[in-house]
């Protein structure tokens, strides 16, 4: 049929269901729901009992079957990853109540509160505790920073920050106009195209923070025999 071709089990329909793999049930599953060609498809963590590799593999099909079909997919995920590169749009729901609906990249750059921001990106989202100065200004870890705010001196306030975002730079490197902090490089998770750097910024008390960056730029710092701040 139609289904079994698009599907890509034809050969697979005279199997029995112990006959088949992970991948091939899943796509089973999928071509006895086309079959009836509904106009809505609720996929229930469709890819939560396979390996990594056969997942990648499935999400991409998925995608493309729904672009097809152009039909809707309602997809349950607790995979952040899933949700933001399969979705059109992302409903995240937490405590049995919806927080934001947006697309991925309004998701990831604007998130409703900070429960959302922690749940999107990898790795997670820096929080740091903030105090409003005079003026607005922000003062993180016991320093102002170049930062303004509409919040009101006195108040406090919490500031995400992506690792992606931050620039990381030897200590020898003079401080420029940015928003700054000193801290301490405690270990590093090589990832080959990029680096995951695991620090400490000085304060009045230890906080971790992560950061992420490019190999390039990393083989620079270490180059220029400084510790990053």
């Amino acid at each position: 049929t139609d289904v079994s071709k698009s599907l890509g089990i034809e050969a697979l329909l005279e199997r029995k269901p112990s006959e088949l793999s992970g991948g091939q049930r899943q796509r089973v599953a999928l071509g006895r729901a086309m079959v009836r060609q509904p106009g809505v498809f609720l996929m229930d963590e469709p890819l939560s009992n396979l390996d990594a590799a056969l997942r990648t593999q499935v999400r991409t099909e998925l995608v493309q079957l729904q672009k097809r079909l152009n039909a809707t997919f309602l997809y349950v995920t607790h995979d952040q990853v899933e949700a933001m590169t399969m979705s059109d749009r992302i409903a995240v729901m937490m405590d049995g109540r919806i927080v934001q609906v947006a697309t991925p990249a309004e998701i990831y750059a604007a998130p409703a509160d900070i429960r959302v921001a922690r749940f999107i990106g990898s790795p997670p989202i820096n929080i740091l505790p903030a105090n409003i100065g005079e003026a607005g200004i922000v003062g993180l870890l016991g320093e102002s920073q170049n930062l303004r705010t509409a919040l009101r001196a006195g108040e406090k306030a919490q500031v995400g920050i992506r690792p992606a975002d931050v620039t990381v730079a030897a200590h020898t490197r003079a401080r420029g106009a940015s928003p700054s902090h000193e801290g301490q490089l405690l270990h590093t998770e090589n990832l080959g195209n990029e680096i995951i750097l695991h620090l400490t910024l000085a304060g009045d008390r230890q906080v971790p923070f992560t950061a992420r960056l490019p190999q390039r730029e990393w083989a620079t710092i270490q180059a220029s025999g400084g510790n990053p701040n």
